[in-house]
């Protein structure tokens, strides 16, 4: 199979984005629901264009209206863990737990 190949098959398979969880340093594993506001600014503040939509009126216009229409079908959640390379199994089992919880209740199946 070529790099071609592998990309294509990726695009036959997309799936629509479940749920947005924005990393934060702190000293235990929480994740919590971030809404209206809170969810743009996150989404805005840590997206590859946020980084340069300061720079052209235009630009930022049109990433504040994708973040607002993202942010209304897409639940963001603030996932808060230690930032330790040695410590990964704790903090993804976490986030995993949680996002088969989401993926459960907004789909009606029981986890």
């Amino acid at each position: 199979m070529t790099c071609r190949d592998a990309a294509d098959q990726l695009i036959a398979d997309a799936l629509p984005l479940g749920a947005v969880y924005v990393l934060q340093n702190g000293p235990e594993i929480t994740i919590s629901p971030l809404g209206g506001a809170a969810a743009a600014s996150a989404l805005f503040d840590h997206t590859y264009r946020g980084g340069f939509a300061d720079r052209q009126p235009q630009w930022r216009l049109e990433h504040g209206r994708s973040v607002a229409s993202n942010t209304a079908i897409v639940p963001v959640f603030r996932f808060v863990r230690r930032r330790n390379p040695n410590l990964l199994e704790a903090p993804g089992r976490a986030v995993l737990n949680h996002a088969s919880c989401e993926v459960a209740r907004t789909s009606g199946v029981d986890p």
